[in-house]
């Protein structure tokens, strides 16, 4: 049996997960130095390495000033709830995604805990440095990826699910992902990769034959991919060894069916068979 003085004694520890580079902020009452923690997150992890955890002791004291002090620490740490630690959304004892399942939207704008404010240089440079150069092992991927896609098969709802981005939101991106910000730049993919890439896309154009069938682009979007197009040619003029098909001989076939697609087009022109075309009998090419 715990005397009365120990069970109004608590303490506040801090769990560093080494491999992760994750925290735990918690509590816990009497002097019990077994104890781990009370997030389900972190103990899963704990069961399967336990090694690779390190715990802190920041403060013993009174149980009364031990809960007040560890409500102050996670209110300075509560940016980084989720993320760069296990602590999830105060208060929220079913856990950060059954939460959000039940309050689909609840921290858009106004209420989202970041709203209006601005993380200062020297705080970015430190989440920054914190993550960079960290590289997460094979297996580590493997098992998040089924975790997560276990979680949205399971009804888990992406938090800005139904909610538009806004002009400037689309603009900040596109600056923090171009020229030096793309995490791209300068790299180039394998031929093994390039390889994968067209087999996939040959692949899910094969399953989905129609998937751009009767979709009609509007006004705004024709105007892009001509500009975009103009501007390339203007800068890459397709002549001579720089156009694609130069060096190729189209086979028999390819030349019919393009045959074929311009006797469509000047049908649809025209009402009727071009001139140019009128002489030639049935099933030959235009050669």
């Amino acid at each position: 049996m715990w005397s009365t003085a120990c069970m109004n004694t608590a303490f506040v520890y801090l769990w560093f997960d080494k491999r992760d580079y994750r925290f735990y902020l918690g509590y816990s009452k009497g002097k019990k130095k077994s104890y781990i923690c009370s997030s389900k997150y972190m103990l899963a992890e704990y069961k399967k390495r336990p090694n690779d955890f390190k715990r802190r002791i920041l403060k013993k004291g009174d149980l009364k000033e031990m809960i007040i002090l560890e409500k102050k620490l996670l209110d300075t740490r509560k940016h980084y709830f989720g993320a760069r630690y296990y602590n999830q959304i105060a208060n929220f004892p079913l856990g950060m995604v059954e939460w959000h399942k039940k309050n689909p939207g609840f921290f858009a704008g106004e209420n989202n805990p970041n709203f209006g404010n601005k993380w200062s240089d020297e705080i970015k440079y430190k989440i920054g440095s914190a993550w960079r150069g960290k590289k997460w092992d094979e297996e580590r991927k493997i098992e998040m990826s089924k975790k997560i896609k276990a979680e949205f098969a399971n009804g888990r709802v992406q938090w800005n699910t139904g909610i538009p981005a806004t002009e400037e939101h689309k603009k900040k991106n596109s600056e923090a992902n171009s020229g030096m910000f793309n995490h791209f730049k300068g790299k180039h993919h394998t031929e093994e990769t390039k390889k994968a890439i067209r087999e996939k896309v040959k692949k899910w154009h094969k399953e989905n034959p129609d998937f751009n069938k009767g979709r009609v682009m509007s006004a705004k979007t024709r105007k892009k991919i001509s500009e975009a197009r103009k501007a390339y040619l203007k800068n890459n003029p397709m002549r001579g060894e720089n156009h694609p098909s130069f060096g190729k001989k189209l086979s028999k076939e390819q030349q019919y069916k393009m045959y074929l697609g311009r006797l469509k087009a000047a049908k649809e022109k025209w009402g009727g068979e071009y001139n140019g075309w009128r002489k030639r009998k049935p099933g030959t090419l235009p050669i």
